[in-house]
């Protein structure tokens, strides 16, 4: 069954289902009306787990898919599997836990023990953890990979070891200080990630809420949010800069 990769919008999302649907709109050329299609992939159809925690579309049209059991590209036809212990297609760990596109084109791949980068160059995976070299993390538990609005940095969330970034000017990972504040608790398990049009960082913690940092200011705030949930799962900015914040509960 082959896809149509260009009807494949660009997203970022995360599931905890045990399948994964992708929704396509088909467009008849016989009547001036949309018709919907579902299209269900599972293992069964080449994934390589059902867990998904991550979704994105590269420059190239190709559908990345990071899942409990390794990454895989989608080219509309087929899977390419990306595991431990595949080669030159080798990943740290199979928990693929975030996705990010990166400014030089390449695919980044966070999982619970390191960051795999796809390179298209060498069509091959760079694996960078703590006792990697040139190309070394500071902690390897990486959760969440997100853009800086002036694209100097990429910033990093890391389950146990709060905010990270990388400098591409410098090409080194650097852990980001936070300003301590004795009546706020540092946001430690981080997994999610935005900053905003004004330049505030949003981070959302595992156990600890919500938190916001002015990166001009740097003012550190916390927002108490435990009715609605103390698990931030996701962090979205609209086109009117209103901020959405997506819980456990």
């Amino acid at each position: 069954m082959f896809i149509p990769m260009r009807i494949i919008n660009h997203t970022m999302l995360k599931f905890t289902t045990l399948i994964l649907f992708l929704f396509f709109c088909l467009y008849s050329t016989s009547q001036d009306k949309e018709s919907n299609t579902i299209y269900k992939f599972t293992t069964e159809q080449g994934l390589s787990s059902n867990f998904i925690y991550s979704i994105l579309q590269d420059d190239k049209g190709f559908v990345w898919i990071a899942t409990e059991e390794g990454l895989n590209k989608f080219d509309g036809r087929n899977f390419t599997h990306y595991a431990v212990n595949k080669g030159r297609n080798s990943l740290t760990h199979n928990r693929t836990q975030t996705l990010y596109l990166a400014p030089d084109g390449n695919i980044w791949s966070g999982t619970s023990d390191g960051l795999n980068i796809y390179d298209y160059n060498s069509d091959s995976i760079i694996q960078v953890r703590t006792n990697t070299s040139p190309m070394k993390l500071v902690y390897n538990d990486i959760t969440y990979i997100a853009n800086s609005k002036d694209r100097n940095i990429t910033w990093i969330g890391t389950y146990g070891n709060g905010v990270h970034y990388f400098d591409w000017n410098k090409q080194e990972f650097i852990r980001f200080s936070l300003p301590s504040n004795k009546n706020i608790k540092a946001p430690t398990n981080v997994m999610s990630l935005l900053e905003d049009d004004n330049k505030r960082l949003w981070i959302g913690t595992r156990h600890n809420g919500l938190y916001r940092y002015d990166i001009q200011n740097l003012k550190l705030e916390y927002f108490n949010i435990s009715g609605i949930g103390s698990f931030i799962r996701c962090i979205f900015q609209d086109s009117f800069r209103r901020i959405w914040v997506g819980t456990s509960n």
